[in-house]
């Protein structure tokens, strides 16, 4: 189950004198360092990625009602977060959470769409299970490729995995075009659990994906 409470804000601001803020002590409990995976991308593409990177955490800030944390960004793509309020480094890692990555993919792991490929996205309660889901609309682009894909697996499961775990495999019962899918979640859960999962999902899937890999460097 997704960290219910995920959030970060990632204010740009490529600081590249010390001066400004002095020399950071990595060891300081209340601060949580995030180095970006340059290797990654180029140079080039780096400061595109650091941009996109900034709306999408802000925008799962802003859907989460978190608008107080202090981020900025130093010289080699480091990022820095504070919470008032939580001077733990590790509950900050905590409540930032799993960067979410949703896949669909075929019985030979090739991967259909991506979560970047949806664009409007809302919970959704599924009367014949109990439960909640998610539905949403994918681009246009992906939409073309989820019909193709379906109309040739007809008969066959599309398994749905986030963050490497399936949480759906619906067998295709004929092609879906349009671009408006809805997913169910997991048996196993409660209805109240898959209320808050359906909840959290949408907020993740309406921000987007990161699109490079962080990755926690306190000492």
């Amino acid at each position: 189950m997704i960290t219910k409470n995920l959030i970060a804000l990632i204010c740009l601001t490529l600081i590249t004198s010390t001066a400004v803020f002095g020399n950071h002590d990595r060891t300081e409990n209340k601060t949580l360092y995030l180095q970006i995976e340059k290797n990654e991308c180029t140079d080039s593409e780096l400061m595109v990625h650091i941009d996109e990177t900034v709306n999408i955490i802000r925008n799962r800030l802003i859907n989460l009602g978190y608008d107080d944390a202090l981020v900025y960004t130093l010289d080699n793509a480091i990022i820095c977060i504070e919470i008032p309020g939580i001077p733990d480094a590790e509950r900050i890692q905590e409540i930032i959470g799993i960067p979410i990555k949703l896949e669909f993919i075929d019985q030979n792991d090739n991967v259909i769409i991506e979560g970047k490929d949806i664009r409007e996205v809302a919970p959704f309660y599924d009367e014949t299970k109990d439960r909640y889901g998610v539905a949403f609309t994918l681009s246009d682009e992906a939409a073309k490729v989820f019909e193709e894909a379906t109309a040739r697996l007809i008969g066959q499961p599309i398994f749905i995995m986030l963050n490497g775990e399936e949480i759906s495999a619906p067998y295709v019962s004929e092609k879906i075009a349009g671009g408006q899918i809805s997913i169910s979640l997991q048996d196993e859960l409660s209805r109240q659990e898959s209320y808050e999962l359906a909840e959290e999902l949408t907020v993740l899937l309406m921000s987007g994906a990161l699109p490079v890999s962080l990755r926690v460097i306190n000492n």
